[in-house]
């Protein structure tokens, strides 16, 4: 029998993308949730011949982390891997090999599906997995338990050299099997937003159909089933989960989804507390009504700036308009709202252009409100044209990618403000946003609705 760890890294070394230090450091404790569906599929697959644990480190430290490993000598691991948290990937890799060096190690997750061949050059695993990280890691543990040839499994980098492209469809979403909850000490979980414990956090659809220019999310587009959701739902509610919080990119994905699943929910007489983040233009006040009689509480909208011309030049395909009635519907429905809002954008040339957006921010009346620094992420339109226009020099976040430079401070659109001066502004917006007198009227108005709410008031203000 072959022991299997799935596991996140610890985060003492992680880079700050674009929000701030406090607000990344309090959103909660999240589920895994890529390795607990990963764990699950395998297990039905291989139940007899593996045994499977789950180490999730993000709280953890690294004599914490190599603790375990004696303790547990796994034969192959599986690590999660993030862009931002690059450094602790490295060193969780080099502990893992510094410790257990018969055992194979596997790295996936996002910053390997962007970035796999990058990290395969590190040298620091046997294989990374770009993409399919279900179906290619169950490859790999077949491999290993026929004593196979790990060059007949195609998709991954094998000690540095590409297997080939994969042929055949993957696995569907629906077809997958429910999370390994047992596996798990969901208890744990907390989201700065939740109003119920114990919850969790689950994906309804993969990809996302819109093309904003700052944004490096995957357009190839995966959505379950409405049946497929309420019987995962069911299954949670089985293991005395109350909240679940969706953290699809956008939950409506298509113009009914909001709408069916709310009915289907209600259909269903399931009682759960839930949140998601939607599109404001696919919206209508009927949809929300019927979410809120399904147990919606919080919904996040990506609002990022404050004019119709700067959605424009973001292609968010949205109306500063569409956006003004998507809070007053959610206002009117009584679920609270999540706002996100970018500051140090390509067009914004003075500091009264970035407090414009703090205003409308106040005008939406945002239950919450997030203001991030934006920052050109590779692999985006705003990050080419930073490139071209002499704003960022490629070699930055090559030599972060690479390994040559771990403590690297991601550039921001530099044509008019630096970092420290945007860092400043932030600081200011955040307060000036919180500390209103109509904002904290509001939130003592709804104060008993709140899980921890002075907590979470002090996360966001960054005190």
């Amino acid at each position: 029998m072959k022991k299997i760890l799935l596991l996140t890294t610890p985060v003492k070394n992680s880079i700050n993308i674009e929000v701030s230090e406090n607000v990344s450091k309090n959103t909660g404790i999240l589920p895994p949730l890529g390795l607990l569906y990963i764990a699950s599929y395998i297990r039905a697959q291989y139940k007899n011949d593996i045994e499977i644990k789950i180490l999730n480190c993000n709280n953890k430290d690294y004599p914490e982390l190599t603790s375990f490993l004696q303790s547990y000598k796994p034969d192959i691991i599986g690590i999660s891997a993030f862009t931002h948290s690059l450094k602790d990937v490295i060193l969780t890799a080099k502990t893992i090999k510094e410790k257990l060096p018969q055992s194979l190690i596997c790295i996936g997750g996002p910053h390997a599906n962007n970035f796999s061949k990058q990290l395969a050059e590190l040298n620091i695993c046997d294989i990374v997995i770009g993409q399919n990280g279900e179906q290619i890691f169950s490859e790999i543990i077949k491999t290993v338990l026929n004593k196979g040839n790990f060059y007949d499994v195609k998709g991954i980098y094998l000690n540095g050299y590409y297997t080939g492209d994969r042929t055949g469809n993957s696995v569907k979403l629906d077809d997958l099997p429910f999370p390994a909850l047992d596996l798990y000490d969901f208890k744990k979980n907390a989201y700065i937003l939740d109003c119920k414990s114990p919850m969790t956090t689950m994906i309804s659809a993969k990809g996302c159909r819109n093309n904003c220019y700052f944004c490096n999310t995957p357009k190839d587009i995966e959505i379950r089933s409405i049946k497929s959701l309420i019987n995962e739902i069911l299954y949670y509610k089985s293991h005395g989960i109350k909240e679940i919080h969706f953290v699809d990119d956008t939950f409506n994905i298509t113009d009914s989804r909001l709408y069916d699943f709310s009915n289907a929910l209600l259909d269903s007489g399931i009682n759960l507390s839930w949140s998601c983040r939607l599109r404001v233009d696919k919206l209508t006040f009927e949809d929300l009504k019927l979410a809120k009689k399904a147990g919606c509480h919080t919904i996040h909208f990506g609002v990022e700036t404050s004019t119709n011309e700067g959605l424009k030049l973001l292609n968010k395909n949205i109306t500063i308009e569409q956006i003004k009635n998507a809070f007053l519907y959610a206002q009117k429905a009584k679920i609270r709202t999540m706002g996100y809002f970018m500051i140090g954008l390509p067009f914004e040339k003075d500091a009264e252009s970035v407090l414009n957006t703090l205003n409308f921010a106040k005008k939406l009346k945002c239950s919450y409100a997030l203001f991030n620094i934006f920052v050109p992420f590779p692999n985006t339109y705003l990050y080419n044209k930073a490139l071209n226009s002499g704003l960022i020099k490629e070699p930055e976040w090559d030599e972060y990618i690479s390994g040559k430079n771990l403590n690297f401070m991601p550039p921001v659109w530099s044509e008019y403000f630096c970092r420290k001066d945007l860092t400043v502004l932030l600081k200011k917006i955040n307060r000036n946003f919180y500390f209103d007198i109509n904002y904290i009227i509001r939130f003592l108005s709804e104060l008993k609705n709140y899980h921890f709410p002075l907590r979470k008031f002090k996360t966001f203000l960054g005190i």
